[in-house]
C-alpha cells in the first residue's frame, strides 16, 4: 500500500514537472518570438516614422525578472528597406543615424510583456546619442522620426465625459494629433523603475543661426514613472537628477559662447494631457561645477557693455571687458523648459571681474529662433563704485566748479545706489543682434547744464534775499 502511494507521489510529480517544463518551452518559445530582433523592428516600424535597426536581441529568460538586451539601436529617416526582411535591407550606418544607443538593457516582467503591458524593473541606456535641429518656424527634427507613420490616426471613442487623461474626449471622426509619439496613438502601458542614461551625448543644432549645443558626460536617473493613457494625469510626471557638461559654440566665428556643468534634481512631465503628444515639460535647479564659464565675446553682452560706455560722456569710464565670466554668488540655476524655451526661475549672477551682472527672474531664450528677452541688472563692487563715483564730471572743464556737485548730484541719483554704479538694462530680439534698452537713462549734460544753473540762479536769488530782509 505504501509502494503503490509512493508510485503515484512520484506519477503526480513527475507529471507536475514535466507541465512545468512544457510551461516554460512555451513560454521561452513565445517570449523569444516576441522580443526577436526582427519582430522588435517590425513592431517598432509600425509605431514611429523610422527606419530601425538592431544589431542584437539577446534574452535571459532563466532568470528572474527577464533581461532582454538590445545592441547598437538605431533611428534613422524611414526610407524603402522599411518593409524588407532584415536580412535583404541595405546596412545601416550607424555612426550616422541621428538617434543612435550602444547597448538597451530592460529587465522585465516576462508575464506581464506578454499581455502586451510592459513593467520594466529596470532600463538602462548606455552611450545614446542624439543629433536634433530646432528648426527656425518651429518643432524638430526628432518630431519627423517619432510621429505615426501612417500620419493622422482616428481616436477610439471612449464614452462620455472628459478625454483619457483629463482632456476633452473626441468622437469617432477626430484625428488624433500624432506629429510626434503619442500615448493615445501608441498606446504606451507602462511601469518604469530605475531608469538610467549613462554616457550620454546631444548635439542639437539651432537651423536659425548655426549656433550648435553640445551636451557630453551626461547621465540622468529618474524613480518610477507610470504611464497609462486612461489616467494620464496622474501617471506622467517623474523625478530626474541629472549632470552633464554644455558647450555652446558659434560655428561661424569659432567662438565658444559657454561651458556649463550642472547637476541637480529636476522634475518632467512628458505628455499632453490632452493630445497626448510627447510634450517635455521640466523644471529643475541645478549646482554649477567650479570650471562654469561665459565668454564675453557673446554678441549679447558686447552690446550692452557698449551701451554702458556711454557713460565716458560724464567721465565713468568703465574700461573694457574681461574674457570670460565666471558665475558668481548663485553658484546654481534654476529653470523651467517647455516647447523649446528655457526660463529663469530665480536669479542668476555672473561675474565679469570687478563687474557683477545679475540675469532676473523671468529672463528667457527660445532655441529653435535664438531670440530672448532679459531684464539684467549690471552693478559694480564697493571699491570699484567709490573709484567711478570720484571720476563723475572729470574732464568737463567748461562746467563752473559750482554747477558740478549739482551734476554728480544727479548723475548719484541716477546711476548709483546704496553706494554702487547700478545699470537697468532690458535686452531682447536675436541673440546675435539683440536690442538693448538702459532703463536708467544716460544723463543729458546740456539738460543738467541746465538744471544745475536754475538750482545755482535760486540758491544765489535766496541768499541776496536772506541778506536784504534778515533770516
Amino acid at each position: 500500500m505504501k509502494k503503490k502511494l509512493l508510485q503515484n507521489c512520484l506519477r503526480v510529480t513527475g507529471g507536475m514537472v514535466l507541465l512545468a517544463v512544457l510551461g516554460v518551452g512555451v513560454l521561452s518559445w513565445m517570449a523569444r518570438k516576441y522580443v526577436s530582433k526582427d519582430g522588435l523592428v517590425r513592431m517598432a516600424e509600425g509605431q514611429i516614422n523610422s527606419r530601425v535597426h538592431i544589431r542584437e536581441a539577446k534574452l535571459s529568460l532563466f532568470r528572474f525578472p527577464a533581461r532582454i538586451t538590445l545592441t547598437d539601436v538605431a533611428l534613422a529617416p524611414r526610407d524603402g528597406e522599411v518593409g524588407k526582411a532584415l536580412s535583404e535591407r541595405e546596412p545601416m550606418v550607424f555612426e550616422a543615424a541621428p538617434v543612435r544607443v550602444r547597448e538597451v538593457r530592460l529587465a522585465v516582467s516576462l508575464g506581464a510583456l506578454l499581455q502586451q503591458r510592459v513593467e520594466i524593473k529596470e532600463f538602462v541606456f548606455k552611450e545614446p546619442h542624439l543629433a536634433i535641429t530646432l528648426h527656425g518656424e518651429g518643432g524638430n527634427s526628432l518630431d519627423d522620426l517619432l510621429r505615426s507613420p501612417g500620419g493622422m490616426k482616428k481616436r477610439k471613442k471612449t464614452g462620455e465625459g472628459g478625454a483619457a487623461g483629463g482632456g476633452k474626449r473626441s468622437d469617432d471622426h477626430e484625428p488624433l494629433n500624432t506629429e510626434s509619439l503619442n500615448i493615445y496613438a501608441h498606446g504606451f502601458l507602462a511601469r518604469l523603475k530605475n531608469v538610467r542614461l549613462e554616457e550620454a551625448s546631444l548635439d542639437l543644432v539651432v537651423e536659425k543661426t548655426g549656433m550648435v549645443i553640445k551636451v557630453r558626460d551626461f547621465s540622468a536617473r529618474l524613480d518610477q514613472i507610470d504611464l497609462d493613457p486612461s489616467a494620464i494625469e496622474k501617471t506622467n510626471t517623474a523625478r530626474v537628477r541629472l549632470e552633464a557638461r554644455v558647450e555652446i559654440d558659434a560655428v561661424e566665428k569659432d567662438i565658444r559662447y559657454a561651458e556649463i556643468q550642472l547637476s541637480g534634481p529636476a522634475e518632467a512631465k512628458l505628455f499632453d494631457p490632452v493630445s497626448g503628444d510627447l510634450d517635455l515639460d521640466i523644471r529643475g535647479e541645478f549646482k554649477l561645477g567650479e570650471g562654469s564659464y561665459l565668454n564675453a565675446r557673446m554678441p549679447v553682452v558686447q552690446k550692452g557693455w557698449e551701451a554702458l560706455q556711454k557713460l565716458d560722456t560724464i567721465g565713468i569710464k568703465i574700461g573694457d571687458l574681461p574674457e570670460r565670466a565666471t558665475f558668481g554668488r548663485s553658484k546654481s540655476v534654476a529653470v523651467h523648459y517647455h516647447e523649446e524655451r528655457f526660463t529663469l526661475l530665480n536669479p542668476i549672477s555672473l561675474w565679469f571681474k570687478d563687474w557683477e551682472v545679475a540675469l532676473l527672474v523671468g529672463t528667457w531664450v527660445q532655441t529653435e529662433k535664438a531670440e530672448h528677452l532679459a531684464n539684467v541688472e549690471v552693478i559694480a563692487d564697493e571699491k570699484l563704485s567709490t573709484k567711478l563715483r570720484g571720476q563723475v564730471g572729470k574732464g568737463m572743464d567748461y562746467l563752473p566748479s559750482s554747477l558740478r556737485p549739482i551734476l554728480v548730484e544727479e548723475v548719484e541719483a541716477t546711476w548709483f545706489r546704496d553706494g554702487r554704479l547700478l545699470a537697468e538694462i532690458k535686452t531682447k530680439g536675436e541673440l546675435s543682434s539683440p536690442s538693448i534698452d538702459v532703463r536708467n537713462k544716460f544723463p543729458d549734460v546740456k539738460a543738467m547744464v541746465r538744471k544745475a544753473g536754475e538750482k545755482l540762479l535760486k540758491g544765489k536769488a535766496e541768499d541776496f534775499l536772506k541778506g536784504v530782509l534778515g533770516d
